[in-house]
């Protein structure tokens, strides 16, 4: 459906309203509060009636349209823009499209639309899949304050669906008192991605294997690390480094489960000690 016809289609208020009622009751009106099906129409305006609580209401009632002063038709052209614009609209330009009086109005608009089009349950990526992040950001200017640039992941199915998260930056999350454990943690995440790679039966570049490490290795066992009491006085990365060893010593295996806190919490690992041999 192009532009043309949508404007055709949807040429009157009522038209819109039988539209969004299809959608809504495909099986006949149903009332919000009390769920009844018993609705009767009230004459010369648009609005319902539930026999059985005697409650009033329309059909845009509980959607992005309701409590509106704006047009339906409107909202349903500004709908159509937003979603064929390649790059998207701006409120300016949906304001100065539809005639709308003033900005606020044009932002309140489109961004009930984007909430809107937000998934409440994502389906789960399948396949192949392939993620790759930016730094999203304006460029420094001379005559601006240095700008902030945002860590933005994208996770694409191959020939199917992308999602963008934002991401906060992940250097953040990693602290250690010595410098030489960065090293240490290199080494073991090196050792980590070549486990997976193994068991995928494919290579996988650094970058992606950092990026699987954060999300499938290292924020879960700190959760669980958290839950277990084993953080105590030193950093969450340090917490997971010594932990980790432990693991790795006790079971000789990479999982994480019930069986593995419990042997670490009966080994009774020290907390906070410093190292005994410093690199120089």
């Amino acid at each position: 459906m192009n532009l043309m016809e949508m404007l055709k289609q949807f040429n009157s208020e009522e038209k819109c309203r039988t539209y969004i009622e299809k959608l809504r009751w495909p099986d006949g009106a149903v009332c919000p509060s009390c769920q009844s099906t018993k609705i009767y129409r009230l004459e010369n305006r648009p609005l319902l009636l539930c026999s059985s609580c005697k409650y009033q209401f329309s059909v845009t009632v509980g959607t992005i349209f309701h409590d509106t002063h704006l047009p339906i038709e409107n909202w349903f052209v500004a709908t159509f823009l937003l979603c064929e614009a390649k790059k998207g609209m701006s409120a300016c330009q949906i304001q100065r499209t539809l005639g709308i009086k003033t900005y606020k109005t044009a932002w309140y608009l489109c961004h009930r639309i984007r909430r809107a089009m937000l998934e409440a349950q994502p389906k789960k990526l399948g396949g192949t899949v392939e993620i790759d992040e930016t730094y999203v950001g304006g460029k420094a200017r001379r005559w601006r304050p240095r700008s902030v640039k945002k860590v933005v992941i994208g996770i694409r199915q191959r020939n199917g669906d992308l999602r963008l998260i934002h991401a906060e930056d992940a250097r953040s999350e990693i602290q250690l008192s010595d410098s030489w454990d960065y090293a240490r943690l290199a080494e073991n995440v090196e050792a980590w991605g070549f486990r997976t790679s193994r068991d995928r039966g494919e290579a996988i570049n650094r970058r992606e294997t950092a990026f699987l490490w954060l999300e499938n290795e290292y924020r879960p066992v700190v959760e669980m690390l958290r839950e277990a009491d084993l953080i105590g006085s030193s950093t969450e990365t340090e917490a997971y480094m010594r932990v980790s060893s432990q693991r790795y010593r006790l079971l000789r295996t990479h999982r994480w489960d019930e069986e593995v806190i419990k042997a670490i919490l009966e080994d009774d690992p020290p907390r906070g000690r410093g190292r005994s041999r410093r690199h120089r």
